[in-house]
């Protein structure tokens, strides 16, 4: 009987599998079993959509507001434009100029008026530094500004406020003229703004000199004394050209409240204000301090004031019937 061949035996697939460690016996901490991390989420952006719109809102009105008060502006520019008037020196107020009477030797007899004494002088006529001390205190930055001073407005804003103390004022030298010559001296806020429009107007029309000439001779300066020249007599019985320092600082000083600052009214009060304007010339480098120390240990010594009597009576009065006969009363008196 044939014999059958041995089966092999298939062979069958070894499974190797690596047996975890053994944890070890002392007590350690048994390890954690490790644990598939899960995906961290991103933190959710927040939402802006009603913050931007109300910025873009608030935006937006703004920007309407700024319109309609940039168009009101120029509205209210353009109607009170028209209802100014043209800064003619024929119209201006203030012009009235004094007769002056003389005898053979050049002396004064008489000076004949109506309401205003003045006398016109040309601006080269004046010395040096009486233009300098009255820009010196009222309007430091004349040559620069174009009728009004924003800066000089803010300084006395700050000083009136902050400081607590009197301030000399915002107005320019332009828009002081401008309220002597043009415009009625109510105070309102729109007589206020006329007089910023009109002073931009004449500093068009007029060099800064002759606004200055044309301030000089129209202000008041006290004691029935319009412009220098009139008040140069009134106080040391002199014309405008012969002042010295201390003088022409004095009259300066007289022009803020020519009833306050009067020497013969208030001597002291006069002298004080007088030493200011030094200090103030002196602190924009217009005197040097041996000028200023000079200037404040001089004391003031007016030329009294006198009566409007005449020297000659019956001949001047002949004079006047002459004159208002051949040229009229307007012409004479004013």
């Amino acid at each position: 009987m044939a014999q059958r061949p041995p089966q092999r035996r298939k062979p069958q697939a070894r499974t190797t599998s690596k047996q975890a460690p053994r944890p070890r016996t002392g007590g350690g901490a048994q390890p954690r079993p490790a644990t598939a991390r899960r995906p961290q989420s991103r933190p959710k952006a927040r939402r802006s959509g009603g913050f931007g719109r109300f910025v873009r809102g608030t935006l937006l009105v703004l920007v309407l507001l700024a319109i309609a008060i940039g168009v009101t502006g120029c509205a209210v520019y353009a109607s009170m434009s028209s209802q100014l008037p043209d800064p003619d020196l024929t119209k201006a107020k203030g012009r009235d100029q004094s007769t002056v009477i003389l005898d053979r030797n050049g002396d004064l007899l008489a000076r004949l008026y109506a309401e205003e004494n003045r006398q016109d002088v040309r601006l080269a006529k004046m010395p040096a530094h009486l233009k300098q001390a009255v820009i010196a205190t009222e309007d430091r930055r004349f040559y620069e500004h174009t009728g009004v001073d924003p800066i000089g407005i803010g300084r006395a804003v700050v000083t009136d406020i902050l400081l607590r103390r009197k301030a000399q004022g915002g107005s320019t030298i332009t828009q002081q003229y401008v309220k002597q010559a043009f415009v009625t001296s109510e105070k309102t806020l729109k007589r206020k703004i006329q007089e910023a429009i009109l002073a931009q107007k004449v500093e068009k029309q007029f060099t800064k000199d002759e606004i200055l000439g044309l301030y000089l001779n129209t202000i008041y300066f006290g004691h029935g004394a319009y412009g220098v020249e009139a008040a140069s007599r009134a106080y040391f019985g002199k014309g405008v050209a012969a002042l010295d320092l201390p003088q022409a600082a004095m009259i300066a000083g007289v022009i803020k409240s020519p009833g306050l600052y009067s020497p013969y009214l208030h001597p002291e009060a006069a002298k004080k204000r007088r030493d200011t304007v030094l200090s103030q010339m002196l602190a924009q480098g217009y005197i040097t301090q041996a000028d200023y120390r000079k200037a404040v240990d001089t004391p003031i010594k007016t030329s009294g004031l006198k009566a409007r009597a005449t020297k000659a009576p019956y001949f001047v009065e002949w004079i006047k019937q002459q004159l208002i006969s051949e040229y009229g009363e307007n012409a004479v008196y004013r």
